[in-house]
């Protein structure tokens, strides 16, 4: 449990984590922590309840 639904990596070799969720969707306290431990071992975790929240978050690593 907690693990993201999609794992990736960006440009760079960094990991990426997406936690994706409906709309109104909410995070498990174990998919949060997950993604505080991904965060905090340098990786880019989001949750996502859009394409266009993913565009994004990630936009930023992908212009570099």
């Amino acid at each position: 449990p907690g693990l993201p639904d999609v794992l990736g990596v960006l440009p760079g070799g960094i990991l990426l984590g997406v936690e994706v969720k409906a709309p109104n969707g909410r995070l498990s306290p174990a998919q949060g922590a997950f993604l505080e431990a991904l965060r905090g071992a340098g990786a880019v975790a989001v949750v996502a309840r859009s394409a266009a929240e993913l565009d994004e978050a990630i936009a930023p690593y992908l212009r570099k």
